[in-house]
């Protein structure tokens, strides 16, 4: 039976449901991509760099798999058009 406290965060009650924590890693990692590919109009490329990812292709065919949509066709359905000069 796993023990949940009102403050445990998140990484706490995953490890508490027995998430393994290269899991919860990737998962930190992954919203970290999706956050800044709806967020900046920075390379894909160096979105993935700069979220721990080495390998952009790795990265781009788990996304589809996860979310349905390649990196780019993601950002340009569902990124807010008012950032066009965030960089």
């Amino acid at each position: 039976i796993a023990r949940w406290d009102d403050d445990d965060d998140d990484t706490n009650l995953l490890t508490s449901l027995n998430i393994p924590v290269i899991l919860q890693n990737y998962r930190s990692r992954s919203d970290y991509f999706t956050n800044l590919l709806l967020t900046t109009n920075r390379p894909l490329f160096d979105i993935a760099l700069e979220s721990g990812f080495n390998d952009y292709k790795n990265i781009s065919r788990l996304f589809k798999k996860m979310k349905g949509y390649t990196p780019s066709a993601y950002r340009e359905k569902f990124r807010d058009k008012d950032i066009s000069n965030v960089f």
